[in-house]
């Protein structure tokens, strides 16, 4: 299966559709290396490319840039970082309670 292949089958969930891919690729002309990305299109959507061998700080540029926000809309991270929000209030409450001795 190749990277064409792999972005389609992913594209075919609901979660996958929502990954951020770059393409690392030899298929790019060698001279393509020097310029600091290409876009490939799959299915009517542009992908970042990059050029074998590849210039890595052109690489940690894009997926920086890829990576910056979280694109995933996930149920389960969102109700994690609600849980994480409702115990970092508790911990606070519960501080609070003990500097001022409200609980005794």
């Amino acid at each position: 299966m190749n990277g064409s292949e792999v972005v389609k089958t992913l594209n075919k969930s609901e979660f996958g559709a929502q990954l951020e891919t770059l393409f690392l690729t030899s298929l790019l002309d060698k001279g393509d290396a020097d310029i600091t990305e290409k876009k490939l299109k799959l299915e009517g959507k542009e992908y970042p490319a990059l050029a074998k061998p590849l210039r890595a700080d052109l690489l940690l540029q894009i997926v920086t840039r890829l990576a910056g926000e979280p694109v995933v809309s996930d149920p389960v991270r969102k109700g994690i970082e609600g849980s994480i929000e409702a115990q970092e209030e508790e911990a606070v409450e519960a501080i609070e309670v003990e500097e001022n001795g409200w609980g005794s």
